[in-house]
C-alpha cells in the first residue's frame, strides 16, 4: 500500500516529467547537504484504502522515517492523483520554520494552480522551492542552486499608497 522511499522523489503515479524530476532531485539533495534537513516527494495514483490524504501521509511519513530520528527534521510532500489531494507533512523539528499555515499557503499558491493545469512536476518544483527557501532562511544558510526567498512587499507598492 505504501511505496518504499529510496530516492528523494518517488513518482509511483508517473506524473512528473523528466526535467522536473531532475530539478527536484538536485534541489532536495542540495538541501540535505546544506542543512541536513530532508524533503521526500511522493506521488501515488490513489490513497485507497486509506480514509484520507492526511491519514495516508502521516502513516507514510512514519513508516518511511523521513529525516533524522533524533532531530525529526523531515518533510513529506504527497500528491494523490485520483483524490486530487496534496499534503505537506512536517516533522516536529521543522515545525518552527515550516508551520502549518505556511505549508497550506504553499499548497494553495504554488502547487494547486500547476496541478490543475496538469503540470504536476512544475507544481512540485514550485512548492519544494518555496519550502527550501523558507528552511534556508530559518537555518540562516544558503542552499546551492536555490535563490533566497523574496522578502516583504515590493518597494514600488508603497508609491501607490496615498
Amino acid at each position: 500500500m505504501y511505496p518504499k522511499l529510496t530516492q528523494p522523489v518517488t513518482d509511483t503515479a508517473g506524473v512528473i516529467d523528466a526535467e522536473s524530476a531532475a530539478t527536484l532531485d538536485r534541489q532536495l539533495r542540495a538541501l540535505r547537504t546544506a542543512t541536513k534537513d530532508i524533503i521526500a516527494i511522493v506521488t501515488v495514483p490513489t490513497i485507497e484504502p486509506a480514509a484520507s490524504v492526511e491519514e495516508y501521509a502521516v502513516k507514510l511519513f512514519e513508516q518511511a522515517g523521513i529525516g533524522n530520528r533524533d532531530l525529526d527534521n523531515g518533510i513529506l510532500i504527497l500528491a494523490a492523483v485520483k483524490e486530487h489531494g496534496i499534503r505537506i507533512e512536517v516533522g516536529y523539528g521543522l515545525e518552527g520554520i515550516i508551520p502549518d499555515g505556511f505549508a497550506g499557503e504553499t499548497i494553495r499558491m504554488a502547487m494547486v494552480p500547476e496541478f490543475k493545469a496538469g503540470r504536476y512536476g512544475a507544481g512540485l518544483v514550485a512548492g519544494s522551492t518555496r519550502l527550501i527557501q523558507k528552511i534556508s532562511a530559518g537555518r540562516e544558510t544558503e542552499v546551492d542552486g536555490i535563490p533566497p526567498a523574496p522578502s516583504g512587499p515590493p518597494v514600488w507598492l508603497f508609491a501607490l499608497i496615498p
